[in-house]
Protein backbone atom coordinates (compact mmCIF):
# COMPACT_ATOMS: atom_id res chain seq x y z
CA UNK A 1 0.00 0.00 0.00
CA UNK A 2 1.07 2.97 -0.66
CA UNK A 3 2.51 5.92 1.82
CA UNK A 4 -0.75 8.44 0.40
CA UNK A 5 -3.20 5.82 0.19
CA UNK A 6 -2.24 5.12 4.52
CA UNK A 7 -2.76 9.00 5.52
CA UNK A 8 -6.81 8.92 5.52
CA UNK A 9 -7.24 5.44 7.28
CA UNK A 10 -9.25 6.36 9.54
CA UNK A 11 -7.11 3.71 11.94
CA UNK A 12 -4.11 5.92 11.12
CA UNK A 13 -5.73 9.01 12.71
CA UNK A 14 -5.40 10.44 15.81
CA UNK A 15 -8.86 9.91 17.89
CA UNK A 16 -8.51 13.30 18.73
CA UNK A 17 -8.72 14.14 14.96
CA UNK A 18 -11.39 12.20 14.44
CA UNK A 19 -13.49 13.11 17.36
CA UNK A 20 -12.85 16.98 16.32
CA UNK A 21 -14.27 16.05 12.50
CA UNK A 22 -17.27 13.95 14.02
CA UNK A 23 -17.77 17.26 16.41
CA UNK A 24 -17.97 19.62 13.58
CA UNK A 25 -20.42 17.70 11.43
CA UNK A 26 -23.13 17.67 14.54
CA UNK A 27 -22.57 20.83 16.05
CA UNK A 28 -24.36 21.79 12.01
CA UNK A 29 -26.95 19.29 12.54
CA UNK A 30 -30.19 19.66 12.98
CA UNK A 31 -30.37 16.35 14.41
CA UNK A 32 -32.50 15.30 17.02
CA UNK A 33 -33.90 11.79 19.07
CA UNK A 34 -37.59 11.54 18.90
CA UNK A 35 -39.79 9.68 21.44
CA UNK A 36 -41.25 6.74 19.71
CA UNK A 37 -45.23 6.77 19.92
CA UNK A 38 -47.43 3.26 19.75
CA UNK A 39 -50.62 5.62 19.86
CA UNK A 40 -51.13 9.46 18.96
CA UNK A 41 -50.59 11.47 22.29
CA UNK A 42 -53.12 13.73 23.23
CA UNK A 43 -52.44 16.87 22.73
CA UNK A 44 -54.38 20.87 22.85
CA UNK A 45 -54.83 20.87 19.22
CA UNK A 46 -58.01 22.22 18.17
CA UNK A 47 -59.80 22.62 14.65
CA UNK A 48 -61.65 25.30 15.84
CA UNK A 49 -61.44 28.40 13.00
CA UNK A 50 -59.49 26.66 10.95
CA UNK A 51 -60.16 25.87 7.63
CA UNK A 52 -60.27 22.49 5.95
CA UNK A 53 -56.29 21.15 5.64
CA UNK A 54 -53.81 18.98 7.09
CA UNK A 55 -51.88 21.02 10.26
CA UNK A 56 -48.49 19.92 11.84
CA UNK A 57 -49.10 19.51 15.69
CA UNK A 58 -45.83 21.53 17.03
CA UNK A 59 -46.39 20.43 20.82
CA UNK A 60 -45.45 16.96 20.23
CA UNK A 61 -42.51 18.10 17.46
CA UNK A 62 -44.86 17.76 14.89
CA UNK A 63 -44.67 14.02 14.71
CA UNK A 64 -48.80 14.14 15.04
CA UNK A 65 -50.81 15.86 12.12
CA UNK A 66 -54.19 16.85 12.56
CA UNK A 67 -56.78 17.09 9.54
CA UNK A 68 -59.39 19.29 10.44
CA UNK A 69 -62.86 19.38 8.32
CA UNK A 70 -63.54 22.68 8.29
CA UNK A 71 -67.25 24.03 7.83
CA UNK A 72 -67.09 20.25 6.32
CA UNK A 73 -67.78 18.83 9.96
CA UNK A 74 -66.74 18.81 13.51
CA UNK A 75 -64.06 17.29 15.54
CA UNK A 76 -61.13 16.46 13.69
CA UNK A 77 -58.73 13.42 12.60
CA UNK A 78 -55.09 13.20 14.20
CA UNK A 79 -52.68 10.88 12.97
CA UNK A 80 -49.05 10.00 14.06
CA UNK A 81 -46.12 10.21 11.64
CA UNK A 82 -44.27 6.87 11.69
CA UNK A 83 -41.03 6.76 14.18
CA UNK A 84 -38.08 8.65 13.49
CA UNK A 85 -40.55 11.23 10.87
CA UNK A 86 -42.09 14.37 11.85
CA UNK A 87 -45.08 15.96 9.40
CA UNK A 88 -43.33 18.48 6.72
CA UNK A 89 -46.02 21.48 6.65
CA UNK A 90 -44.86 22.81 3.49
CA UNK A 91 -45.15 19.38 1.44
CA UNK A 92 -48.29 17.95 4.03
CA UNK A 93 -46.20 14.72 4.55
CA UNK A 94 -43.89 12.85 6.83
CA UNK A 95 -40.15 13.83 6.44
CA UNK A 96 -37.12 12.93 8.02
CA UNK A 97 -36.59 15.79 10.96
CA UNK A 98 -33.60 17.10 9.12
CA UNK A 99 -35.61 18.35 6.25
CA UNK A 100 -38.61 20.31 8.90
CA UNK A 101 -38.15 23.17 10.72
CA UNK A 102 -41.23 22.34 13.62
CA UNK A 103 -40.90 26.02 15.16
CA UNK A 104 -42.19 27.29 11.78
CA UNK A 105 -44.75 24.44 11.19
CA UNK A 106 -47.89 27.27 12.58
CA UNK A 107 -46.37 29.60 10.00
CA UNK A 108 -47.28 27.69 7.12
CA UNK A 109 -51.10 26.41 8.14
CA UNK A 110 -52.02 28.88 5.46
CA UNK A 111 -51.13 27.11 2.76
CA UNK A 112 -54.06 24.88 3.35
CA UNK A 113 -55.63 27.94 1.79
CA UNK A 114 -54.99 25.77 -1.44
CA UNK A 115 -57.10 23.42 -1.21
CA UNK A 116 -60.48 24.00 -3.48
CA UNK A 117 -58.93 27.36 -4.71
CA UNK A 118 -59.65 27.70 -8.16
CA UNK A 119 -57.08 29.34 -10.34
CA UNK A 120 -57.86 31.14 -14.21
CA UNK A 121 -57.43 27.94 -15.83
CA UNK A 122 -59.82 25.97 -14.19
CA UNK A 123 -62.88 28.89 -14.82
Amino acid sequence: MSRLGSVFQPSNMPSWLILFILGAVLQNCRCQILPEYDAVPKTSFSCQGRTYGYYADPEVNCQVFHICPGAYGVGHYSFLCPNQTVFNQAYLVCDHPYNVDCSTADGLYSINNNFFALDDNDL
